[in-house]
């Protein structure tokens, strides 16, 4: 059942500081639509005179564009979802926005005087289905770049699919990945005078940054064996390989155990660790139940390279087995099985 206007408002409340006033076309429109956070961090970036979106959707990013530029310009072909991107120029008082409705190839950059161009294809099929291909986005990711070279427009930056790796964006950009409260949110590619490096990862709220100037990554030199903690890394450092990087930053009193993951004798913090957990003890497989029992468990999370299928099974005929009150977790990391307690967690 298609939801109402205050459906929507309600589910976009996370998302956007004034989703009373705002209009959405659909439950999707909310669901693509780019966090607030996200658009006024982006539009940062894109500082310059007369910009360009061009596929707006329902309008965050072009609203955050027109409160770092002169003018900009709002390109979408469904009508329908142009005039909710009007209404919710004006619900954030943006009136420096020109909207066109058009395919985003039809229209000449040349002659609006365009000096910046942003673009967030749609990743979803007509079906829903996601896709990460550049070539596979609607509009295709490959041709907006040529698009926009052919137009002379040199400064841009074009949102891809955050699944995609540095190496598969065959590019002279920056690839930057960027993560909203824990949560790996989008990838953007910037190129021209945007362009600070070749990877970078990027944590929201806190604006913490890790960059490379190769697109190669360096060796990681992982240790055998947990120390103490285990530092769940942000997917933004994983995506973007920069696990080095941000080792060199912390220093000498921590060790990479693999790549989602570093370890150290003492308590370490960073904006780009999502959780920390303290290693209460490796076991085998044979004495899991046993070990959690003497540990106090009630509730057990599974993490790693377990089998999905078997996952939520095995989770529910351990805890069968169980009385305790501790919420403990178990990695499967490099075939081996480690009881862990959370230490910290990032607040939602």
């Amino acid at each position: 059942m298609k939801e109402t206007l205050s459906e929507l408002r309600i589910l976009a409340e996370k998302k956007f500081s004034k989703s009373g006033e705002m209009f959405f076309p659909s439950r999707s429109s909310v669901e693509q639509a780019t966090p607030e956070a996200i658009s006024h961090y982006r539009a940062q970036r894109l500082n310059g005179y007369v910009a360009v979106d061009l596929c707006c959707g329902i309008g965050m990013d072009v609203i955050a564009l027109a409160k770092n530029c002169k003018k900009v310009f709002a390109v979408e072909i469904d009508k329908n979802i142009l005039e909710c991107a009007k209404k919710n120029a004006k619900a954030y008082g943006a009136d420096n926005i020109e909207f066109i409705n058009s395919n985003c190839f039809g229209i000449g950059l040349k002659s609006l005087n365009v000096d910046i161009a942003f673009a967030d294809p749609s990743r979803r099929t007509a079906q829903g289905r996601r896709v990460s291909a550049l070539e596979e986005t609607e509009p295709d990711a490959k041709k907006l770049i040529l698009f926009l070279t052919k137009s002379g427009i040199k400064n841009s930056c074009i949102e891809v699919s955050r699944e995609l790796s540095p190496k598969e964006i065959p590019f002279d950009c920056e690839r930057e990945y960027v993560s909203l409260g824990g949560e790996l949110n989008c990838a953007s590619l910037y190129f021209g005078r945007f362009k600070k490096c070749e990877r970078s990862a990027v944590v929201l709220p806190s604006g913490e940054r890790i960059e490379s100037n190769s697109l190669q990554p360096n060796p990681l030199g992982e240790c055998a064996s947990p120390k103490k903690f285990l530092f769940e890394l942000d997917e933004g450092i994983v995506r973007a390989e920069l696990q080095s990087e941000l080792l060199e930053k912390l220093g000498p009193d921590i060790s990479i155990f693999s790549k989602n993951f570093f370890t150290s004798d003492s308590m370490v913090g960073s904006a780009f660790f999502k959780n920390s957990f303290e290693v209460l003890k490796e076991v085998k497989e044979k004495d899991l139940v046993k070990e959690l029992q003497i540990l106090g468990a009630g509730k057990v999370v599974l993490r790693g390279a377990f089998d999905p299928k078997l996952q939520a099974l095995a989770k529910k005929e351990i805890e069968l087995q169980l009385s305790g009150g501790r919420k403990l977790h178990v990695f499967n990391l490099k075939n081996r099985l480690f009881i862990c307690s959370i230490f910290n967690k990032m607040p939602p």
